[in-house]
């Protein structure tokens, strides 16, 4: 008999299987035991279960958290999930995902018209942020939303490819855990392991990552305390460098040497010479592939090119209105006023192929910009969660 209990799992679930093959060594080390659940039939075989052999019970997103609570790796999860509101949300994801547990190993049995339940995780976000809202510094809110969208949308998108392409259990849980891009398909083709990279390539990331961090934590204490916006939008510069230039570079060079063919989510950006070709091929990829399949395809056929292109960037303007301004408390509307100006700027290129140039393109992403980080989000987002971060 186990020490504490049985871990009870659909032993016909291949997904299931696989993960009670991974931790199973982990749960013994903890007093725990794996028992298929078809061996119980008063429960559903619809989520795990924990049994205690002091007569608690545990079942879904509870039984993970629980289980949780005996590593000490796993604290930030248990903590996260005593949050208000956040356990809504993961009872909300783990009931979606066991709902198409039988995709990982092969072709989806679930047909199309059930892919509207991969929304569920990001209306649960958006309805229970205000329940978390006053619980939080707005620098803490800021970052918890901006992730738990992030997170929502990386279940869309995987979701939505299960149907369609077959993952290993492991390659789907690297795409959904350890990938910031938003297409899940190259995790699901075998590339040649071991891919000769260019000799700089791993250097160059790692210089990005270490430029970041002289922004974020050494220049902005030379600044005088007169300049707020300036020592903001250097911490907020040097954090892109940390993530998206730096981190998700060494990430993308990761995953091409253990054979999976993604690409750097930054393709040089400052080589654009338009705005269609920066926010199209250069800048953050994984907005590049979220948008065309969440928004410009399905559109185009509706509206055309040009309200697709409209429709796209008004949709990346709430997002980011969710995650600046509304952390903030102000600012309403000028994250997504700066991207209408982006999708004006690419229309207006279409139309007239003469404004393409390097001049155009730098005037249209950089005078607007304060839009998009206003001062609101500065003062009362950016500047706090820098003091936090001990970087001034």
């Amino acid at each position: 008999m186990p020490e504490r209990g049985w871990v009870l799992y659909d032993s016909h679930c291949p997904l299931c299987c696989g993960a009670v093959d991974c931790f199973k060594p982990l749960l013994r080390s903890q007093g725990f035991e794996c028992k298929s659940l078809q061996s119980h039939p008063e429960y559903s075989l619809e989520e795990m279960r924990v049994l205690r052999h002091d007569g608690k019970s545990y079942g879904g997103s509870d039984a993970l958290i629980h289980l949780a609570g005996f590593y000490w790796w796993a604290t930030p999860i248990v903590l996260l999930s005593g949050l208000p509101g956040v356990s809504p949300i993961l009872r909300g994801l783990y009931g979606a995902l066991a709902k198409r547990r039988h995709c990982v190993s092969g072709r989806c049995t679930i047909h199309a018209t059930h892919w509207g339940g991969g929304w569920i995780p990001l209306a649960l976000v958006i309805l229970l942020a205000p329940s978390v809202k006053p619980n939080l510094p707005p620098w803490g809110f800021m970052c918890l939303y901006a992730f738990s969208i992030y997170t929502a949308f990386k279940f869309w998108t995987l979701w939505r490819a299960l149907g369609t392409h077959s993952f290993s259990i492991a390659r789907a849980l690297g795409y959904f855990f350890f990938w910031p891009g938003m297409d899940p398909v190259p995790f699901s083709k075998n590339a040649p392991m071991g891919a000769e990279l260019p000799q700089l390539d791993w250097p160059f990331a790692l210089g990005k990552l270490l430029l970041g961090l002289v922004l974020v934590w050494v220049i902005p204490r030379f600044f005088p305390g007169g300049y707020p916006i300036l020592t903001g939008w250097t911490g907020m510069i040097g954090s892109v460098f940390i993530l998206h230039f730096g981190s998700f570079h060494l990430l993308a060079l990761f995953w091409k040497w253990i054979g999976v063919d993604v690409q750097p989510l930054m393709n040089a950006p400052h080589r654009s010479k338009s705005v269609t070709e920066f926010w199209g091929k250069r800048w953050n990829l994984a907005f590049r592939d979220l948008s065309f399949g969440l928004a410009f395809g399905p559109t185009k056929k509706i509206f055309g090119p040009v309200g697709a292109i409209f429709f796209v960037f008004f949709l990346s303007g709430i997002v980011h209105d969710l995650v600046v301004s509304y952390p903030a408390g102000g600012g309403y509307g000028l994250p997504t006023l700066f991207f209408l100006v982006q999708g004006a700027a690419m229309i207006a290129e279409r139309r007239s192929p003469g404004l393409k140039g390097r001049t155009f393109t730098v005037a249209v992403l950089l005078l607007p910009a304060p839009l998009l980080f206003h001062r609101p989000f500065i003062e009362v987002v950016i500047l706090p969660f820098m003091k936090v971060l001990g970087a001034l």
